[in-house]
């Protein structure tokens, strides 16, 4: 047994090794990503807020219900193209945007922190002049950063879905498990692996959108901030604020989650008191576009009892 644990620690150790290098040096030799590479590539619009340009996409009637859409740490917005048009057409206005250091928004060389990313949110939704209450989604790291907004904005949600999101249990893991799974998430992304393997077919098409945020500069420093900065407390204090909150919440998760294992779903029923909680069996992490139509009806069934 100690044997194997010494090579699982080697191996860690040496995929930490060639990451971090890999980063650096392949870093250096590609250009910085501004607004008119999101302009050119993307079909969206920019927005330039105090944190930097932020790349969105507004998608249904202006005066429909909105629904904000907010992706986790590997991802950007393309992430939800499974769903967005399923929502539209339930006759929702859908806000998706990239948060800083992902997709196509600036990569501003500060520190990544979950209070970062709600003042982006924030920042938008004024941009947006959005200021009737939101059905506000989460997917992964997106999960924490959507309950820290309804903590700071509670006048400005009408419900909260959570989809496989971090909770206090995943900042239990030990600093060795959560830098060696982060990394590999990230290995598979540089690699062409795909992001969970029995599901290669399925997320192949999502895995090359995924990997055209990384032909910029800046993406891994991000990433280097978001292994080094975890805010370890932060999901904790988050969670336990969260608690003053009377919002619906859904919690949709993957019973073959890698990443974060669907036992953390406990957390979170912990915290909310009003939780409709959906396990999705043979489902892995990118449960969103795994399971996209089991997803978008069960969102949409979700927002329509909590209008």
């Amino acid at each position: 047994m100690k044997r194997l644990v010494y090579r699982a620690f080697l191996g860690g150790a040496f995929s930490l090794a060639v990451v971090v290098i890999g980063l650096f040096f392949w870093g250096r030799s590609r250009p910085e990503i501004k607004a008119s590479h999101a302009k050119n590539e993307r079909p969206g619009s920019i927005a330039h807020l105090p944190g930097g340009y932020t790349y969105y996409e507004s998608h249904g009637a202006q005066d429909a219900p909105v629904v904000v859409l907010v992706h986790g740490s590997l991802y950007y917005s393309v992430i939800w193209e499974k769903n967005i048009p399923a929502l539209v057409d339930a006759g929702y206005r859908v806000i998706a945007f990239d948060q800083y250091g992902r997709g196509f928004s600036s990569r501003p060389d500060t520190t990544y922190t979950f209070d970062l990313f709600v003042e982006q949110t924030e920042s938008l939704l004024a941009y947006l002049d959005i200021t009737d209450p939101v059905h506000m989604v989460g997917l992964s790291l997106g999960g924490p950063i959507v309950i820290s907004f309804a903590n700071r904005n509670p006048d400005l949600i009408q419900s909260i879905s959570l989809l496989a999101p971090v909770t206090p249990s995943t900042e239990k893991r030990s600093f060795f498990e959560v830098v060696t799974g982060f990394l590999n998430r990230a290995y598979c992304t540089f690699s062409h692996r795909d992001f969970e393997r029995q599901r290669a077919e399925q997320l192949a098409p999502l895995k090359e959108k995924m990997r055209r945020q990384f032909h910029y500069r800046g993406v891994e420093k991000a990433f280097a901030s978001a292994i080094t900065n975890r805010d370890r407390d932060k999901v904790g204090e988050i969670y336990a604020e969260a608690e003053k909150l009377h919002h619906p919440v859904l919690l949709l998760w993957g019973t073959l989650d890698r990443v974060l294992p669907i036992e953390n779903h406990l957390s979170v029923l912990e915290t909310f008191e009003s939780v409709q909680y959906i396990p999705l069996e043979e489902t892995g992490h990118t449960l969103n576009y795994e399971q996209y139509e089991q997803i978008n009806r069960a969102l949409i069934s979700f927002f329509s009892h909590n209008e």
